[in-house]
């Protein structure tokens, strides 16, 4: 399925990573923020231009022992468009055997906060 992802560049995931190391026994994913799954193609163009320039902020975490994942704002909000509900997010590592979906789980419980919130960077791509 397509998805349109905000892939982190280097300098970001270097910053990630001092303030969230990769806990024992998980392993490194950190490579995107899902902005929009399989976006229907009548809307391609207009999500295309909504997630042009977007502001992207770590404001929170929350980790069990299966995953690692980082709550996020894209433009001052945590919360997905109407038509792909959820929170976003960036799963940054996982315990073997465990699949990056599982995230979406995962950000369903209670996150903490994290203060400062901090920017990350990246490109916006469309991927088949």
């Amino acid at each position: 399925m397509p998805y349109i992802s905000y892939n982190l560049n280097q300098e970001s995931i270097d910053r990630i990573l001092e303030k969230f190391p990769v806990p024992e026994g998980f392993n490194q994913v950190l490579h995107h923020v899902t902005l929009f799954y399989n976006p229907p193609n009548d809307r391609f163009e207009e999500l295309k231009k909504f997630f042009k320039n977007p502001v992207v902020d770590v404001i929170g975490y929350l980790q069990d022992a299966k995953a690692l994942a980082l709550i996020c704002t894209v433009n001052e909000t945590p919360y997905r468009l109407e038509g792909f509900e959820g929170i976003y997010h960036i799963t940054h590592s996982l315990a073997g055997g465990v699949k990056p979906v599982y995230s979406n789980e995962l950000i369903q419980k209670e996150w903490i906060t994290i203060k400062p919130r901090f920017r990350v960077f990246g490109t916006v791509e469309l991927n088949r």
